[in-house]
């Protein structure tokens, strides 16, 4: 199945590369005695390309321990992992900040297995492709052994543009400050990895400024707006208003909804590197 499933995307040109199998599951060998705080859990990646009987490689596992009265009473996965050939046994190892190491810890040990044969359990972006014009009509479509399997391609973008279409009234009389809600990623049907756990990713709301102007009525005209901040998102993001509390008469106005529009995309970024002290 791993050699005839295909991954497709429309629009874009990108490449992707199905895994298949090789998920983890755990099973606690020896619970381990003495631990003042969890200890680490460290998974081995899984083999690369080169060297791996999909031809593909994989995901590395991620995944952290409880601890209950000094042992191990549990293993919980940030992110099961995929393309695993076969299982591994580790030795769990106390955390630097335990304050139980001069005083002695016995190790849990911790069997990892193999899970999720004939399924699709990740996908490998190998070439990004062309810059997408309307990253939410990006689709990965599956075809071959696994046409019951679905991947939904999570696009990271920004808002490029803010434009009031239609007039508004109400609005006090200083500026509007548009904010969004949305941008949440796809969760999908593997409950256990980081973008299902919203541990890999959050979004952050765009922040744009409206002039308000005609200050008798608070009037929100067709505009462009000044984006502050774009945010980040991995879906469309959806406009909500912060309004001016302000009246504008002794009578209070009634707000008349402007119609918003947000342009998605993407824009340069400066990311600055230097040395570890």
């Amino acid at each position: 199945m791993q050699a005839t499933t295909v991954i497709t995307a429309t629009p874009g040109n990108s490449t992707w590369v199905p895994i298949v199998g090789g998920q983890l599951s755990s099973s606690i060998i020896s619970f381990g005695a003495g631990y003042g705080v969890a200890p680490e859990v460290f998974i081995p990646a899984p083999p690369p390309a080169s060297n791996n009987i999909n031809g593909v490689g994989g995901i590395p596992a991620s995944a952290y321990a409880v601890i209950s009265s000094g042992t191990v009473s549990g293993i919980s996965f940030t992110n099961p992992g995929a393309g695993y050939p076969s299982g591994v046994t580790v030795v769990l190892v106390p955390s630097a900040t335990d304050p139980n190491l001069s005083s002695g810890i016995t190790n849990a040990t911790v069997a990892f297995t193999t899970t999720g044969s004939g399924s699709l359990t990740g996908a490998l972006c190998t070439n990004p492709g062309a810059p997408l014009s309307n990253p939410n009509q990006f689709t990965l479509t599956v075809t071959g052994a696994g046409t019951q399997a679905t991947v939904v391609g999570n696009v990271l973008q920004t808002v490029t543009a803010a434009s009031v279409s239609g007039a508004g009234s109400g609005y006090g009389t200083v500026s509007a400050l548009l904010t969004t809600v949305g941008g949440v990623p796809a969760a999908g049907t593997i409950t256990n990895n980081q973008e299902y756990l919203g541990l890999a990713w959050r979004p952050r709301p765009a922040q744009v400024g409206l002039a308000v102007t005609a200050a008798a009525n608070g009037t929100l005209a067709a505009q462009v707006g000044t984006i502050y901040d774009g945010g980040l998102f991995l879906t469309n993001a959806a406009p909500g208003f912060v309004l001016a509390t302000t009246p504008t008469t002794a009578t209070t106005v009634a707000v008349v909804g402007a119609t918003i529009a947000l342009t998605m995309g993407s824009r340069p970024d400066v990311v600055t590197l230097q040395p570890a002290p």
